[in-house]
């Protein structure tokens, strides 16, 4: 479009220089500076595109034309693999394969160095390359996957395998899900250099990896939403033994294991809006210490959460509940 807006812009000004002298003379200089500029504009374009031609190809046979491709989005699509040259879109900043049959992701991608955001929501990706460490300017990484055709429990979500030096990737903001048993307590502490998270979700917690991950918890000053899921029904997750002295502005909270008893910190999430415990067992009657949590519009138990008899809820206490 570009291209034939100039050619047109053009030909009516040779038209208008030619036949028209004395209704521009006094200004046929300015006339004809704009003229050699949209030319010198034209012929930019030109090289532009036959350096696309020459130097790049299509995605996948979807005619996509790739020179400095910024945002590629493949939601719902029936793509099932990735081209080994992904890394070429050095410009691109999004990346979308989200509801496709995608299963790997080529080693290529730690060379698309501006990409801040990937998204690989119900795709068939387990593990991410470790050259992900090299996208410093990645926000958003969301490899998340969740089994519809299962009644809910533990395992009908997973998370993806990852690198251990994940730390390094400081500007990431989105973190969902991680698998917490395949880098144990090495990845949980390399969690805690990511100050700039907001979301994080933990897949297959055990209880080993608890004290670490509180500690990487109490880092981050910006977290809002956070994910916690034990590896089993049976295993007990400790988030007692380390004591969260700063907790993050936490807004929604989803814990989703066995639980000894209801963790200290979060009586103090004065932000906590919303609060989903599942499968924890707790003997404690959790209300008492719940209800002093002035913003919680949300608050969920299901399968399993308290091992009692009944839940009382004191009068004027949890008024914003919806």
């Amino acid at each position: 479009m570009a291209k034939i807006a100039l050619s047109f812009a053009l030909e009516q000004l040779s038209a208008l220089l030619k036949e028209e002298p004395n209704l521009l003379r006094g200004i046929h200089k300015q006339v004809a500076d704009i003229k050699d500029e949209l030319e010198f504009i034209q012929a930019f374009l030109k090289n532009a595109d036959s350096r696309a031609e020459v130097e790049l190809r299509d995605i996948n046979n979807h005619g996509v034309k790739t020179w400095l491709l910024k945002v590629l989005d493949f939601e719902g699509s029936p793509l099932d693999h990735v081209p080994d040259d992904l890394g070429n879109l050095f410009h691109l900043r999004y990346l979308s394969l989200r509801n496709t049959n995608v299963k790997r992701l080529p080693s290529s991608i730690g060379k698309l160095q501006n990409l801040e955001t990937l998204d690989l929501k119900q795709t068939l990706v387990d593990e991410i390359p470790t050259e992900i460490t090299q996208l410093r300017k990645l926000r958003h990484l969301l490899p998340y996957y969740r089994n519809y055709n299962i009644e809910y429990c533990l395992t009908m979500e997973r998370g993806v395998k990852i690198a251990n030096d994940i730390g390094c990737l400081m500007s990431l903001q989105k973190l969902y899900h991680v698998e917490a048993n395949h880098g144990g307590v090495d990845l949980i502490k390399e969690l805690g250099k990511l100050r700039q998270l907001r979301t994080l979700g933990i897949k297959h917690l055990t209880r080993v990896n608890g004290k670490a991950l509180c500690a990487s918890i109490d880092k981050m000053s910006c977290l809002e939403s956070l994910d916690i899921t034990s590896i089993t029904q049976d295993e007990i997750i400790d988030l007692q033994s380390v004591n969260i002295s700063s907790p993050p502005p936490l807004r929604r909270l989803y814990l989703k294991g066995r639980f000894e008893k209801l963790p200290i910190w979060i009586l103090q999430l004065h932000n906590l809006v919303r609060l989903e415990i599942s499968y924890s067992k707790i003997t404690d009657p959790p209300l008492k210490s719940l209800q002093h949590l002035p913003n919680l519009l949300q608050l969920e138990f299901t399968y399993d959460t308290y091992d009692g008899e009944q839940l009382h809820f004191e009068e004027g206490r949890f008024l914003k509940l919806n």
